[in-house]
């Protein structure tokens, strides 16, 4: 499968590629995560991403894809797996760190409602260090309108 996947992106250490079939993976060093893995929580290699801002990384995603036709960049773009690092950084719980970068990033796209409910349990949990509870409420609520 790697042998089909084409370089679209590469923050610090950590290289985006995409596949024919619209599936993502990302390679840090010599590991490997593809979309099903990140899906399936099997791996926290994509949680580096959220270190960048949002906007550059889509930036960053679209530039990469300009070989592409017009339809081929919006297929891929909406097929890539931002929805699946979020909830991998709010669920996972591997660190605060994580929760607060995963937040700055959903504020840029549409929430699944999954994803509503995490971040609704985040501004609602006494747990949770209040800097990013308070930034869970203000999601929450701009969610809700």
């Amino acid at each position: 499968m790697r042998a089909s996947l084409q370089h679209i992106a590469t923050f610090h250490d950590h290289a985006l590629y995409v596949g024919k079939d619209n599936k993502w993976a990302l390679k840090s060093g010599s590991h490997w995560c593809d979309t099903p893995a990140l899906q399936a929580q099997a791996s926290l290699l994509w949680l580096p991403l959220l270190e960048h801002d949002y906007r550059e990384v889509h930036a960053a995603l679209r530039s990469g894809l300009t070989h592409a036709s017009p339809k081929q960049v919006a297929q891929r773009l909406d097929t890539f797996p931002v929805l699946d690092l979020l909830r991998l950084a709010m669920t996972s719980r591997s660190s605060w760190y994580w929760v607060e970068l995963a937040l700055g990033w959903a504020s840029h796209v549409e929430l699944a409602s999954d994803l509503r409910c995490a971040v609704q349990a985040l501004a609602l949990d006494p747990t949770v260090p209040q800097p990013t509870r308070h930034r869970a409420k203000r999601l929450w609520h701009t969610e809700k309108e």
